[in-house]
């Protein structure tokens, strides 16, 4: 589909381009637990959460210090996936304000947002989202059984979101962790997004793009193969230097040529294009420098999947992929900086009851040693969870099968950081 990019081309424009990382390799979403005993599907897997924490305004009373990093609320949930899941305790009436970089809340069919909340029950929680962090839309409230919200009857159609951010409403002020418990935010109705430096693509003040223009573009258009028949919002955003019209005008005619580019280069079938033109009206930072006026000049590229795309995929057969994980492998786990330096070989065992055992053997350096690993597999995600405890240390890794081979991380090793292997 797509036209050849030299190598040398992409990476001179890499630095100032902003390119989200890629949907999972399967092109598939993936399941996550849900710390109630289901699973939540989300299109865009691990892509999904929030990046970039804005502000957490601890509510009265405070919770314990060590439930204040707002920065665990960052990561895919680990409810459900390790055996003590971290995250935020907002406080009562505690405000969590969060960004996302690499992709953006979109309206697709059913829930758009999950919130996942540790404990028994969900704590009553506002939410709202922001295209420019600015100004704020209420989406609703999470409570009780319910931790997912759809933004449809609250947005305008076609609405691109970067922010949110929940308030404790103070229903639960008791003990050392008073408030809402955040492990992640999630987008379910989620779209990659993409920024390039406006000086990338066009001269001050100008409409054309540069002849370089064509490698930060190229760059940007492999991304589009892997959400197949998405909707592409091309977005121009200038300075606030000019009357708010012209900014606006200019802003458009920089996403048309952008557009223009696309579809004069790529077969689009199955896509469709939309430009926007945003003038000045959602600055990332400050005009009051040159060089916030340089950041606020940019386009930005939402590629957009499906409305159905949040309907999960058919449940795979779970007993033929337990099966089909049982056997030997071997491989290597990567340690120290990077380098691979111990050996693995694992048996795989299926027992009756449908649970999973891994006996392990490692070898590193001139030492030896066996673990007993107890294992979980979701289907749905192609997702094997491997859980090992001891007094000495923990290891919890979550491990993808895929094409006869298995590659996953490592938590709370003390030295090793991944681990891969392939059919014996």
């Amino acid at each position: 589909m797509w036209k050849s990019v030299a190598a040398a081309v992409v990476c001179a424009f890499w630095a100032t381009v902003a390119v989200a990382q890629q949907p999972d390799d399967d092109g598939r979403g993936r399941s996550y637990p849900d710390g109630h005993g289901g699973t939540v599907y989300f299109p865009l897997g691990d892509l999904s959460f929030a990046d970039a924490v804005v502000s957490l305004q601890i509510g009265r009373p405070m919770p314990v210090p060590g439930a204040r990093d707002a920065e665990q609320a960052l990561h895919p949930p680990d409810l459900g996936v390790v055996e003590n899941p971290k995250f935020v305790t907002l406080g009562c009436r505690g405000t969590l304000t969060l960004r996302y970089v690499d992709n953006a809340i979109v309206d697709l069919d059913g829930p758009d947002l999950y919130v996942f909340e540790f404990g028994p029950a969900i704590e009553p929680t506002t939410v709202w989202i922001s295209a420019d962090g600015i100004e704020w839309i209420d989406v609703g409230q999470i409570s009780g059984d319910r931790a997912d919200i759809d933004i449809a009857p609250h947005i305008p159609p076609g609405g691109i979101y970067r922010y949110v951010r929940l308030r404790d409403l103070a229903t639960d002020c008791g003990g050392d962790r008073p408030g809402a418990d955040v492990d992640a935010v999630g987008a379910i109705g989620s779209g990659l997004r993409i920024t390039i430096d406006g000086s990338v693509l066009f001269g001050f003040d100008q409409v054309d793009l540069r002849p370089e223009a064509q490698g930060a573009l190229d760059a940007v258009a492999t991304q589009f193969d892997s959400i197949p028949g998405a909707r592409i919002v091309i977005i121009g955003h200038t300075d606030s230097v000019g009357s708010e019209s012209y900014n606006r005008d200019l802003s458009m005619r920089r996403a048309e040529a952008v557009s223009r580019y696309f579809n004069a280069v790529y077969a689009l079938d199955g896509y469709t294009l939309e430009v926007r033109g945003e003038g000045e009206g959602q600055r990332i930072v400050s005009n009051a420098t040159e060089v916030g006026r340089a950041r606020n000049r940019r386009v930005e590229i939402a590629v957009i999947p499906p409305p159905d795309a949040a309907t999960p995929p058919a449940p795979a057969d779970t007993a033929s992929a337990q099966a089909a994980l049982a056997g030997n492998w071997t491989g290597t786990y990567r340690c120290v900086r990077g380098v691979s330096v111990g050996r693995v070989a694992w048996t795989v065992t299926k027992r009756p009851d449908g649970a999973i055992e891994i006996d392990e053997t490692w070898w590193r350096g001139g030492d030896t040693g066996t673990v007993r690993y107890a294992g979980t597999f979701d289907s749905d995600a192609n997702r094997l969870a491997v859980v090992e405890s001891s007094g000495r240390y923990k290891i919890e890794a979550v491990l993808y099968p895929a094409d006869g081979a298995i590659a996953g991380d490592l938590v709370g090793h003390a030295s090793c950081d991944t681990v891969s292997l392939a059919r014996q």
